[in-house]
Order: structure tokens, then sequence, then C-alpha cells
């Protein structure tokens, strides 16, 4: 898959869809007033992204600012797309990655089921976006190795678009109202069936040697 926000690869065109999305803001649990298409794919060593964003051109805000910059580039200030990725399936921790219409990335942590945020985590992925007649395409490539996964089938996913001309946010699995002690990435859905190589971990220990010589 070559990473320029376009859906030119047979690939994409023969898998399914995820277009479920539920308005989160601000007509709480109503049908956004765009479509959004969602498509996985992956190999050994990578998971592909591609989101199709539905839209008329000229209501795309876009936004240049630096990598991780989420409230100069994002925070209502542009067109978004976020996947967030419970690699570990425990309930409590995601990866999450966003990208803007303008291809600024910003990643971070969910821990603590989504409670406390981990803005210092950064990680090599790779995206690329691109405006269309009818909407924004925005491509993922994220390496299996940063995302910790564990070794079974199974992984808690979600997905959320920010539509800037309508001050619109919609997610795939829709976020209780009160997020307080209820939780984020528990609430997540599943990609289930996985075949993905059992990742060995390494970890270098430092140490000293100390002595006596006569």
């Amino acid at each position: 898959i070559n990473i320029d926000g376009l859906l030119n690869e047979k690939e994409w065109q023969n898998i399914s869809t995820i277009t479920d999305f539920i308005q989160a803001e601000p007509l709480y649990g109503k049908q956004p007033t765009k479509v959004t298409e969602v498509r996985i794919l992956y190999d050994d060593e990578f998971i592909y992204i591609a989101a199709y964003l539905f839209d008329d051109k000229k209501n795309i805000k876009t936004k240049q600012s630096s990598y991780d910059d989420w409230y100069e580039g994002f925070e209502k200030n542009a067109d978004y797309f976020i996947v967030e990725i419970d690699s570990r399936h425990n309930h409590r921790s995601s990866y999450c990655f966003a990208v803007n219409s303008s291809g600024v990335q910003a990643d971070y942590q969910l821990i603590n089921d989504g409670n406390d945020t981990n803005d210092d985590w950064n990680a090599q992925w790779y995206s690329a976006s691109s405006i269309q007649e009818n909407g924004l395409i925005i491509e993922y490539k994220i390496p299996w190795k940063i995302l910790h996964y564990h070794k079974g089938d199974s992984m808690g996913i979600n997905f959320s678009r920010f539509i800037y001309s309508n001050n619109e946010e919609a997610y795939w699995i829709l976020l209780p109202v009160e997020l307080s002690g209820t939780g984020i990435v528990s609430h997540y859905g599943h990609i289930n069936n996985l075949e993905i190589p059992y990742q060995k971990n390494f970890m270098i220990r430092p140490y000293a040697l100390h002595g006596l010589t006569n």
C-alpha cells in the first residue's frame, strides 16, 4: 500500500467498509450529517487504515501546525480523524493517532481507561491526506511493533471524526455522555481473528563493572 492519500490499490476496493458512525456533538446519538467510510488491511509488519470523510470540498478546513500541536492543528481548528487502538486488549489503555486535513500528525496514549492521557508518547508511523471533490481521504500505516500488542487475535479499536463546517463530532462506537468514571477504552469495538506474528520483545539493560587492581 502506497501511503499517498489516494485509494488506488485494488486491495482497498475489495474489502468491506465501516460506515455506522454516530453523532456525539452537537446532537448526541443522532445520525451524522456526513458519511464516513473506514477500511482496514494488515500484513506482518503494519496495520493500514483508510478513512474516506465525505463532504463538499469547499467545506473542508485545513490547518498547518507542528507535529503533536493539538490545540493549534486540531481542537476544532480543522477537519481531522482519529484512530485509537487497544492493542493489548486490556480495556485500559490505547495508542491514538490523529491526522488533520493538512496531513499534520498527533499521537498520544490513553491510560487508566482513558481517565488519563500521556501526551509525551511519540512514535514513528506514516500517514497522508488528500482533498477530493467529494471529501477528504486519510491513509494510515502503523507498525505493529510500536503497538506492543499481546499474542491474542483480537484488539479494541475506535474511530472518531471532527467535521469543522458543522462543529460536529462523530464516533464509530459512541461513548457515554458523562465520561467521568465510565471510561473510554473499555467501550471500544473490536477487530477479531487477527493473524499477526508473535512479537518478541528485547530489552537492553545497562550495567557497570567495579573492581580493584593492584
